[in-house]
């Protein structure tokens, strides 16, 4: 029955009319694990960093992020997590800014219907309080699902979603017309490169690793199809690999690095590394 539930769940998160999501993507989703349902509550602190190199219409230079975060894990395979990241822009013709970006708040449910195969899905929802020179002023949902296939040393790791974005002041920051592949975020006082998107898109994450005792290298590929916005239709794509490690019986760690393989692009190469510690 909550397998049931589940899938129901996902399937509505991503025809409802209502709901959406943006600016930030389905990494900020807490991936499923392995295991089997949880016999205890569990306390999650993800910690993690990126730097993105960029260029544009907007210009060029240097995105770092730094998210700080906490995901709750309860036995009833419900899962509540928030993000709060620090941005700052380093453009090679400019001054750096500095600030904090929108703040990210998650709900997700989570089945194990068969012992190979972990499934969830759930909404993601950002907060327009971050720093007005560097984030939107919009409201941004993110229905999202996943699948994890764990098929002995192979791993398939699936993700979809639709984002949405809604409310905002028209001519400023994050206005109803949105964000373009060029990186257009602009307003008379500055033009800005985070998180690029449109006003509606499909988004998409594959990953195929294979389990090698404590470490997972993996092959991945990030997408997405630009539904509603100022280029209908144009897709993005990007390749790359990301290791993760079991560094102890309380702590994940991941490496990840992207580069656009199409034409249209937003961003030239990506890189992160977080850590995930649990109590």
């Amino acid at each position: 029955m909550r397998t049931l539930l589940t899938m129901l769940g996902a399937v509505l998160a991503l025809v409802l009319p209502d709901l959406a999501w943006a600016g930030c993507g389905l990494e900020m989703c807490p991936a499923v694990d392995a295991a089997g349902p949880a016999k205890r509550s569990s306390l999650r602190v993800p910690i993690a960093t990126q730097l993105t190199r960029y260029e544009g219409a907007g210009g060029q230079g240097q995105i770092y992020r730094a998210d700080a975060g906490v995901e709750f894990w309860g036995r009833d395979d419900i899962v509540l997590s928030a993000v709060i990241p620090m941005i700052v822009v380093d453009a090679d013709d400019a001054s750096g800014q500095v600030g904090h970006g929108n703040p990210l708040g998650n709900v997700q449910m989570v089945s194990h219907p068969i012992s190979w195969l972990s499934v969830a899905g759930g909404f993601l929802l950002e907060v327009p309080l971050g720093d007005e020179t560097l984030v939107d002023d919009h409201w941004v949902v993110l229905n999202h699902v996943q699948a994890r296939l764990n098929l002995g040393r192979p791993m398939v790791h699936l993700r979809a979603g639709y984002l949405r974005t809604f409310g905002g002041t028209e001519g400023e920051v994050g206005a109803s017309d949105g964000h373009d592949h060029h990186h257009d975020h602009s307003t008379a006082a500055h033009t800005l490169p985070v998180d690029p998107h449109s006003d509606q898109e499909a988004r998409a994450k594959a990953m195929v690793g294979i389990v090698l005792g404590d470490w997972t290298p993996a092959l991945t590929w990030d997408g997405a199809i630009e539904v509603q916005g100022s280029s209908p239709g144009t897709q993005f794509h990007s390749m790359g690999g990301t290791i993760q490690a079991n560094l102890s019986t309380r702590l994940k760690g991941q490496v990840q690095a992207l580069v656009p393989v199409t034409q249209a692009r937003r961003y030239e190469w990506r890189a992160g590394l977080g850590m995930t510690l649990t109590r």
